[in-house]
């Protein structure tokens, strides 16, 4: 299995053509030193000095771990997100961070955290206006940091979102076990 491996390897190496997929955008490197940007379709390569990477640039969605964050009153909230968010500059997503699906999950769920632990706790009653406004601000935040990236934040959904009540975290398992009166 490592011996046909090694030979797929290096067929596709030596292969001179490489295929960019529709919903991808190509990135072109020359002796390991990224040149240009490519769109869609059937390029040329010359193995070992020339190579394409594919990155997706289609919407994607992601979703946080179940956080519980301390308010300012002294409540606490339970959530979790949903995350979508597409590449708009793929050399920058490539080349910029080593794997750059989980910098961006992992960038948003501290962000809303720490966004969500200094927003004001009426800002998290019920209230569709007051929650959609919240949702629209998180993701502005979160996008002035996700750029560097070359990564746009779409939207931000709550799949969980409760305020009052103990998580108890074991072994990776959680477990909601009653209001945090």
């Amino acid at each position: 299995s490592d011996l046909l491996r090694l030979v797929m390897d290096l067929l596709h190496q030596l292969a001179p053509l490489r295929t960019v997929a529709t919903w991808e955008q190509g990135l072109y490197y020359l002796c390991g030193r990224y040149q240009f940007s490519m769109k869609p379709g059937l390029k040329v390569v010359v193995p070992f000095f020339t190579d394409v990477h594919c990155v997706s640039v289609v919407p994607r969605n992601e979703k946080t771990p179940l956080n519980t964050v301390t308010l300012r009153d002294g409540r606490t909230l339970t959530y979790q997100a949903a995350l979508f968010f597409q590449v708009v500059d793929a050399a920058l997503a490539y080349n910029s961070v080593d794997n750059w699906q989980e910098t961006i999950v992992e960038l948003a769920d501290g962000m809303l955290s720490e966004l969500i632990a200094e927003s004001d706790p009426k800002r998290f009653e019920p209230e569709r206006n007051k929650r959609s406004n919240l949702r629209t601000e998180l993701r502005d935040e979160i996008n002035e940091n996700c750029g560097i990236y070359g990564v746009r934040m779409l939207d931000i959904f709550f799949s969980q979102f409760v305020i009052g009540v103990r998580t108890i975290r074991l072994m990776g398992a959680e477990r909601v076990i009653g209001s945090g009166k």
